[in-house]
């Protein structure tokens, strides 16, 4: 199952990148955030899932397929946390959305999901430039 999931990231993600790379648009938070988000829900979802039966129910078997496909999974997440080009989108969208007026409940918990977005993007790494 987690083969399946990490391929069908892989591919969604390709196309995404691709599409932000060569889009001449400015992205805007519907068409992108929400889109990473179902991107990332189904491989976050079962992972979960197998994190929480290692712990409690571990054995053999349990144990020898997550141990297999935790270095895939972190590969694949880590991919989105060092993507420049998603960053770059997302930094476009935090722009846009701080010279904006508009404060209301909904505008305000989109305006964080962003900064949350990058703060874990530049923690990751994306912004390191060299030798640094």
């Amino acid at each position: 199952a987690v083969e399946g999931l990490l391929e069908n990231l892989e591919h969604g993600f390709n196309k995404l990148e691709t599409k932000l790379s060569t889009s001449g648009n400015s992205p805007v938070y519907d068409d992108l955030l929400p889109q990473v988000e179902r991107l990332q829900f189904g491989l976050s979802y079962t992972w979960g899932i197998a994190g929480h039966l290692n712990g409690v129910k571990n054995g053999d078997e349990l144990r020898e397929a997550f141990q297999i496909n935790q270095p895939k999974v972190v590969q694949a997440m880590t991919r989105f946390s060092q993507s420049k080009p998603l960053y770059d989108a997302l930094s476009t969208v935090d722009g846009g959305m701080k010279g904006s007026s508009d404060d209301n409940f909904l505008t305000k918990q989109k305006r964080r999901a962003v900064e949350n977005s990058l703060r874990g993007m530049r923690l990751g790494g994306v912004g390191l430039e060299g030798a640094e």
